[in-house]
């Protein structure tokens, strides 16, 4: 018998995938974006938990980076005689206005139960509201607002003005330890603040009213730092390929022996002719290393070898009597 035998040849010729629903999430957007506020000359920060990261004044224009299109980042803003606000910022956005709401700069008079008191608080508004705001904007080291509305304070022919004062971040370096260092630390203070703003406020209401003097009530956060290894988590969401099978057809061809009739001396036989070719589709299961993608957040860890870890608060109050400015205290 003769011996047969054949061969197959695969030839992909198209491709049916198992589809799997994927929704699109897209990794990292940055975002160049228009700062605006009202009034300008804010100063904006990132809210990143505890920790605020400088941009700049207003108006400006900052390239932001957002872990995906969905996800939001916060922004403040502080300017001298106007309330913090907090704005939150969608991906989506071209450009952020803050409206800022003024601070209360007085007390308003019927704040006061005592009569006396309530008239001079009443006398003294239209100076201080003038005054305050031009004063505030005074470029000095440490960046200080109001902590609250300016009133007067004491009894007839001893009142005082009391003008309270928040620094937000103590800047400078004050050396000595003890009471060495708290005098510096006073010292720099009033140099700064009363000079700027104390003393200026005295010399236009001295004139207006039965007060004695101003008191600067100052309030302030030290910060103390520690040397450690603090880690900063960074997230960002990527795209990842998923394995997997799918159903590919192959057309599949093989030969095939073919035989043809002979007749011999009135015997008919078959004789063996050739090969032919046939062909056939058929599914076949294939290996595909990225069958479909997937969203996947991924932490890059990044070690701070300084990190803030306590705030120390003070307070410091400053007693400026009116005839002490005919002696040129500054």
């Amino acid at each position: 018998m003769e011996s047969r035998f054949f061969w197959i040849l695969f030839i992909a010729i198209g491709v049916i995938s198992l589809g799997v629903p994927v929704i699109p999430v897209s990794a990292t957007v940055e975002k160049e974006l228009k700062i605006e506020s009202e009034p300008t000359g804010a100063e904006v920060s990132l809210k990143r938990g505890a920790r605020e990261l400088p941009l700049g004044k207003t108006p400006l224009v900052h390239k932001l980076e957002f872990h995906s299109e969905i996800s939001v980042i916060r922004m403040i803003f502080k300017k001298k005689g106007y309330k913090a606000l907090t704005i939150k910022v969608k991906a989506s956005q071209d450009t952020v206005v803050a409206k800022l709401e003024p601070l209360a700069i007085t007390t308003e008079p019927d704040f006061h139960k005592n009569a006396y008191l309530r008239d001079l608080q009443k006398q003294l508004n239209p100076i201080i509201n003038r005054a305050i705001p031009k004063l505030l904007e005074e470029e000095v080291q440490q960046n200080f607002n109001l902590a609250g509305a300016i009133k007067v304070a004491g009894t007839r022919g001893n009142a005082f003005l009391i003008l309270p004062i928040v620094i937000e971040d103590l800047k400078g370096e004050f050396k000595g330890t003890g009471k060495a260092r708290q005098e510096v630390l006073l010292k720099t203070l009033w140099n700064q603040l009363g000079g700027s703003i104390a003393i200026p406020l005295a010399r236009e209401i001295r004139d207006h009213g039965a007060l004695k003097g101003i008191v600067l009530d100052v309030r302030f956060d030290e910060l103390r730092y520690i040397y450690q290894v603090k880690p900063t988590v960074k997230t960002k969401v990527e795209m990842e390929c998923v394995p997997g099978n799918r159903t590919q057809m192959v057309l599949q061809m093989r030969q095939v022996p073919y035989y043809r009739n002979e007749t011999w001396n009135g015997v008919t036989k078959q004789v063996f002719a050739g090969y032919r070719t046939e062909s056939q589709l058929v599914p076949q299961q294939v290996y595909d290393p990225c069958l479909y993608k997937r969203p996947v957040t991924k932490r890059y860890v990044k070690f701070d070898p300084m990190s803030r870890v306590a705030k120390d608060q003070a307070r410091a109050l400053y007693l400026l009597p009116f005839n002490a400015l005919d002696r040129k205290v500054a």
